[in-house]
């Protein structure tokens, strides 16, 4: 699942959604699957279709199958695009929470970095611009090629009050490129990422190296 995951954080709806429906495929009731597919359609404004996945992963959290922090994102996500005033503002305090890192679960970065690209893409700048502050003091930062290749997440690289975070991001791409380019250069780089990383660059306008 995470190859979904990473396919939508470039926006790449269709393939991201054919990455779960082959998991589901196998497991039809897999966490992991449903919640990354009901991201990917949150994304996608497909809000009815999260609802139901959403009501479908309700149950499964008790008995322990699925985080409930993981669970909770993708919900107060999806409150804070449909849901009444009240109950948005109560969801957005608790990504806000979240976001600072001040509970901090497994994977709960990428989770809300996937939350503000969500909400950024349904048309909520100024809710992710309030996000992205608290993201970015507890150490995060959006992935910098989804910044350069998301039309819905390029305002980030534009806004004065994010260019610390945008350097971080920045940062943060270039080290694991670098380490790739000398995996590379050893031979050791696997096979299958190979075209996937060559792909990328060429998206990005960069030298592969």
């Amino acid at each position: 699942m995470l190859s979904a995951a990473a396919l939508n954080s470039l926006n790449r709806t269709e393939e991201a959604l054919s990455e779960a429906a082959k998991a589901l495929k196998i497991e039809p009731d897999m966490p992991i699957a449903l919640l990354v597919k009901s991201i990917v359609l949150m994304q996608a404004g497909r809000l009815e279709e999260v609802a139901s996945l959403l009501e479908q992963l309700r149950p499964i959290v008790a008995p322990g199958r699925l985080h409930p922090g993981w669970f909770g994102v993708a919900r107060d996500a999806s409150v804070v695009l449909h849901g009444e005033p009240r109950e948005a503002e109560a969801a957005f305090q608790r990504l806000v929470q979240v976001a600072s890192g001040s509970s901090p679960f497994f994977y709960w970065e990428q989770l809300i970095g996937s939350a503000i690209q969500a909400l950024t893409s349904q048309g909520t700048v100024d809710v992710a611009g309030q996000l992205l502050p608290a993201y970015y003091r507890s150490g995060g930062a959006p992935p910098y090629d989804s910044l350069l290749l998301d039309p819905n997440m390029q305002w980030v690289l534009h806004d004065p009050q994010f260019a610390e975070l945008v350097q971080r991001s920045r940062a943060e791409f270039e080290e694991i490129l670098s380490i790739l380019n000398e995996a590379c250069a050893r031979g050791e780089l696997p096979a299958y990422l190979e075209q996937p990383l060559a792909d990328l660059l060429d998206d990005l306008g960069m030298p592969c190296s």
